[in-house]
């Protein structure tokens, strides 16, 4: 039994590691051939592993949006079924902002189990949340300059929504 709860638990780890960089692409527009996805077709193997953290971040998606609608996972799940994640998100009125913080507590959660079990050593958590912060930094600073470039004429709100999609 332990053993099991071990290669989860390394398995968990791995979907970690795709989980934010799939978040972003469900708050993104239609894709370019006008085909609406769900969060359940994302771009993952489909093989054992790629299979295992695609479940994993779903079921991570699905807690997260029952967290913050206050409604029950079984009910999430459904209506997310051959749904974009950003529609189920509007439908529920939930900001991104409020789930992607949401999903980022569940990685931490995640991250710490996984050092305790010892699948990370307190070093490499240490790099992992270095690098996540990283990328919060990069993208605020994004933010930043794009609104610039907004207010001072130098780029179009349209270019803006390239460069930053949720920029309204």
């Amino acid at each position: 039994m332990k053993h099991r709860i071990q290669t989860i638990a390394v398995i968990s780890f791995l979907a970690l590691l795709t989980a934010l960089p799939i978040s972003a692409p469900a708050f993104m527009g239609p894709h370019m051939d006008g085909e609406e996805r769900g969060l359940h077709t994302r771009h993952h193997k489909e093989d054992g592993p790629g299979l295992f953290m695609r479940f994993v971040h779903e079921n991570m998606a699905v807690e997260a949006i029952a967290e913050l609608s206050n409604q029950p996972p079984a009910t999430i799940r459904q209506k997310l079924e051959g749904k974009r994640l950003r529609v189920l998100l509007a439908e529920y009125s939930i900001e991104p902002e409020a789930f992607r913080n949401t999903m980022e507590a569940k990685h931490t959660t995640l991250l710490k189990k996984l050092n305790e079990l010892g699948y990370l050593t307190s070093d490499q958590l240490a790099l992992i949340e270095e690098r996540k912060n990283r990328l919060t930094e990069r993208r605020a600073l994004m933010q930043k300059l794009v609104e610039a470039g907004v207010a001072n004429g130098t780029i179009t709100q349209e270019e803006a929504a390239t460069l930053v999609p949720r920029m309204k």
